[in-house]
């Protein structure tokens, strides 16, 4: 399918600089910031209410109430300033590419028209549009974000780096979202109600198996676990998983062990490989651990 615009730019192909009279000064911005675009790019017209219907195709599901509410009252005041962009469907009627939010406040604060740009799209370019505009405006929570980034991959045959470039992100940047999706469901309705943040989903993720990550997940809420202090235990749980993974301390890493107590003088706990570990010193005091520092640098 031929594309004459790059969503990777924002929406300026789809929606014109000119605007219809002046943004007013509330606390509701549906102001998409767009780059300059011909007059002659946009045909501006209003069509009936009735006659739109949502886009099967919008990633975002949760819409704020009160951001909502503060949209109607805008409308009401205002009117709609910035243009829907619609598809024209097979039987006459119209189907949202961008726009949903002033569609419903319309709806709401009892509009009968709503002025519009017709472009046509397809199924894919209706997705990554209405993806893109979300996106821009931060409305999407990052499971819808995830599951979107996946729908254009699993429907349209995307690869993460085309997807990535389609949106205006990094390749690395889509993973890491995506990576969300495959967190269990009860942590995925955590974040989803904002129990957890996409900063503690990070950290669970970072242990190795579903099992650990549902146990360290209950142990955040129980405790009221700040990100960083999510961290610092998850560090401990990776590392007493690696150790049961690999047994018990070889013999060499023993008699390495043996040997650091001697000469320090303290309890010395080594956990890993011979390739790979950790050195644990046990000190009691701030005396002993200046002792300690005084042996080490011998």
């Amino acid at each position: 399918m031929a594309k004459s615009f790059q969503l990777g730019k924002g929406l300026s192909a789809l929606i014109p600089s000119k605007r219809i009279g002046d943004e007013p000064k509330t606390s509701v911005s549906e102001t998409v910031h767009v780059q300059s675009v011909p007059a002659s790019a946009s045909n501006v017209q209003k069509i009936s209410l009735q006659l739109i219907e949502p886009n099967k195709q919008q990633p975002r599901k949760q819409f704020d109430e009160a951001g909502l509410s503060e949209l109607v009252a805008s409308i009401k005041v205002h009117g709609i300033l910035q243009p829907l962009v619609v598809t024209l469907l097979a039987n006459g009627r119209y189907q949202l590419v961008v726009g949903e939010r002033r569609w419903r406040a319309a709806q709401q604060a009892g509009l009968t028209e709503v002025p519009v740009i017709i472009r046509q799209t397809g199924e894919q370019e209706r997705l990554e549009l209405a993806l893109v505009e979300n996106i821009q405006r931060q409305n999407l929570n990052p499971l819808e974000e995830a599951a979107a980034y996946r729908r254009l991959q699993d429907e349209f045959n995307l690869t993460q780096e085309q997807v990535a470039k389609q949106v205006g992100k990094s390749r690395s940047q889509v993973a890491n979202i995506e990576r969300l999706l495959t967190l269990s469901p009860a942590i995925q309705q955590a974040l989803q109600e904002g129990r957890i943040t996409v900063g503690h989903a990070k950290v669970i993720l970072s242990l190795p198996t579903q099992a650990e990550q549902e146990k360290f997940f209950a142990s955040i809420v129980r405790e009221g676990l700040p990100v960083h202090l999510a961290e610092l235990k998850a560090q401990g749980v990776r590392v007493r998983s690696h150790q049961h993974r690999v047994g018990t301390v070889s013999p060499e890493l023993r008699n390495l062990e043996q040997r650091l107590q001697a000469k320090l003088g303290t309890r010395v706990k080594i956990r890993g490989t011979p390739q790979r570990g950790l050195i644990e010193i046990v000190f009691y005091s701030q005396e002993e651990l200046a002792d300690l520092m005084s042996k080490l640098d011998r």
